[in-house]
């Protein structure tokens, strides 16, 4: 039996990259075996990928790759989960003095055997 959990975190503002906003998403199988009372609240992960995101220093600039690598291992590695697949998803933008962004863009990491989210643009709400 496997189980496993998805969430996202929509229309997050971030510092990184000239002040953009994402859609953060995750899927996540727990650990083979799990017991009920040691599955994590969705919440304790959302919660640590935002403390994540708020600390990012805008400063150093980091591609969107570097920060959900990052990311992605924190939260396995702080949770019970075997496998993890995290996207972020940042918005087009017509920022003025910042080159035009046209189209959706971002990151999927990957750790373990899990299908990698690749989810193009966010749905409708």
């Amino acid at each position: 039996m496997k189980r496993e959990f998805l969430f996202e975190v929509r229309g997050y503002k971030t510092q990184n990259q000239g002040e953009q906003t994402m859609n953060m998403y995750f899927h996540y199988r727990y650990n083979s075996g799990i017991a009920e009372a040691d599955i994590p609240n969705y919440e304790d992960l959302r919660s640590q990928a935002l403390k994540f995101m708020d600390a990012v220093d805008p400063a150093k600039n980091p591609y969107w790759e570097t920060l959900n690598q990052e990311l992605c291992t924190q939260l396995k590695d702080g949770f019970p989960i075997e496998a993890i697949t995290c996207q972020l998803l940042v918005y087009p933008d017509n920022r003025p003095g910042l080159p035009y962004e046209p189209g959706y863009h971002g990151s999927i990491h990957t750790i373990g055997d899990i299908e990698p989210l690749a989810i193009l643009s966010p749905p409708p709400p």
